[in-house]
């Protein structure tokens, strides 16, 4: 994902999730679906697991010997094919809840300002060395933000699937 639409990405994404948050309740956001066996604030729970990424864009890195950007392609290609089932690492599995709408928006509000912040002022092209994804071994932060996004938007994907199973009217801007 190349750096104009990245950062576009870091915003729109964040909002657009908010935006289908807002449309569950206290009642509905941890009410079981037969959709993904897991409720929205599970599905939240679990963004919010795997979007806490600061610490590793702020950790060990060197310099890439490779475009900062090569594996977002292929890496967005993987995780917006929605017929692909993945099993989730079990650091990233969310708990049982019951979880709050309003706290899970204010979390991820935070976390997705501190990834602004952090593509506004790193060297994005260096590669970070503290974790490996699988199969693609190390990312470079660009990478690393290119795949929260997508990653954030297979789940949104997932939410407007469990909104739709409960038949919650999600607004416009979030369809």
């Amino acid at each position: 994902m190349q750096l104009p639409t990245l950062q576009q990405q870091l915003k729109q994404t964040p909002d657009t999730l908010v935006g289908i948050i807002k449309a569950f309740n206290a009642q509905t956001f941890n009410q079981s679906t037969e959709v993904s066996g897991w409720t929205a604030g599970q599905v939240t729970d679990h963004i919010i697991k795997a979007c806490d990424i600061a610490a590793l864009l702020d950790g060990n890195v060197k310099s890439a010997d490779r475009d900062p950007d090569a594996l977002s392609e292929g890496i967005a290609k993987t995780f917006l094919d929605f017929t692909i089932k993945m099993e989730s690492p079990d650091f990233i599995i969310p708990g049982n809840g019951p979880f709050d709408p309003q706290q899970s928006i204010d979390t991820l509000t935070q976390i997705w300002q501190t990834l602004q912040q952090k593509a506004a002022a790193l060297d994005l092209s260096l590669l970070c060395l503290d974790f490996e994804m699988p199969v693609n071994g190390a990312l470079t932060r660009q990478e690393w933000l290119s795949f929260i996004i997508v990653y954030t938007q297979r789940h949104i994907h997932q939410l407007r699937k469990i909104a739709a199973e409960l038949t919650i009217p999600l607004p416009a801007a979030a369809e």
